[in-house]
């Protein structure tokens, strides 16, 4: 009778503490690889706390205070959501990620007449062209050939397709975009300043 009155107490004792969610370590090490990328270069980041978000399935919160070169300390938070939870096979996708970052603002534009086989994006200071295979040599050809396209195609500044792989190779600046799932990918960013009027 001793044991089972252990056992109950137990019992109540760990349902008061509130065994709460339990946090995947790998996806938290990924979550802390947001705020380096959402910084420049020679940014003090300091963690403040990590903890799972209330009422997601999988998703993790790291409020954290960077310090940006010559700025003072400011607080920031970053909300990493993954595709699913530890024991899932699209566990470390990042399927959505959530901050206050002034300058993170995106638009959309679907263009009807333009056929493209591969997503294209473009920043205030770069064109990017994409690339995605299960094997990460073939995801960087896709995204170079998308370089070319792009570069033979554009009308600032008319060129060959031989020309346009030329200029791929010396300014495209090609970089893995994801090798956590099946599908590798790899985007080439194309500086903007390469057209610039002297």
């Amino acid at each position: 009778m001793h044991w089972f009155r252990f056992t109950a107490l137990l019992f109540l004792i760990l349902a008061a503490a509130g065994c709460g969610p339990v946090m995947d370590s790998e996806q938290v090490r990924t979550c802390r690889l947001v705020p380096q990328a959402l910084h420049p270069d020679g940014t003090q980041i300091r963690e403040i706390r990590v903890a799972p978000v209330p009422g997601e399935r999988s998703a993790i919160r790291i409020d954290y205070a960077a310090q940006e070169p010559g700025s003072v300390n400011r607080a920031h938070f970053a909300t990493c959501i993954f595709g699913g939870t530890t024991f899932e096979r699209d566990r470390l996708d990042l399927t959505a990620l959530e901050t206050a970052y002034k300058e993170m603002n995106v638009t959309v534009e679907v263009i009807k007449d333009m056929k493209l086989e591969w997503p294209r994006a473009e920043t205030k200071t770069h064109w990017i062209t994409m690339g995605f295979d299960e094997d990460l040599n073939e995801a960087m050809k896709i995204a170079t050939r998308e370089s070319v396209e792009f570069l033979a195609s554009q009308k600032m500044v008319p060129m060959s397709r031989d020309e346009a792989y030329a200029l791929t190779s010396m300014a495209a600046d090609c970089r893995v975009t994801e090798v956590v799932d099946i599908r590798k990918g790899v985007h080439c960013m194309i500086p903007k300043s390469i057209f610039t009027k002297k």
